[in-house]
């Protein structure tokens, strides 16, 4: 989890890969690769109307049947298109760590409030998940 907390602040940038600017999918990336992971980029994506994360993550990671430490959660948006998954963070043993444009930055919240009933689904890391 420090690997992913020294990104707490970083503003919210739109395809950002770096403690100076960074979006959610950027969070999963580089926490990924600070850890040590083989894990490769996601392809460029459009910021309105986004893409649905699943098949990003699908080819890079492993599905998991619910939370746990360092999982990748997927999120609906019902205002977007609420079948697809279009924002994502990792579980931390306080919450989840995200990116988001609404606040501007990285922020680390508890897994409460509207959170839990937009979770579309849990996701590992294939070197967590050990294979």
């Amino acid at each position: 989890m420090a690997a992913l907390r020294r990104y707490l602040g970083a503003p919210f940038h739109h395809l950002g890969r770096s403690i100076y600017g960074i979006d959610c999918a950027g969070l999963i990336v580089v926490g990924a690769l600070d850890c040590g992971f083989r894990f490769s980029d996601v392809p460029p994506y459009r910021r309105r109307g986004m893409t649905d994360m699943v098949p990003l993550v699908a080819e890079r990671m492993v599905p998991r049947g619910g939370p746990a430490l360092g999982a990748v959660v997927l999120f609906r948006l019902p205002r977007v298109r609420p079948n697809e998954a279009h924002h994502g963070a990792i579980v931390t043993d306080r919450g989840i760590i995200h990116a988001t444009e609404e606040v501007g930055r990285v922020v680390e919240v508890t897994f409460g409030g509207p959170w839990p009933d937009l979770v579309h689904s849990y996701w590992d890391y294939r070197e967590l998940a050990g294979t």
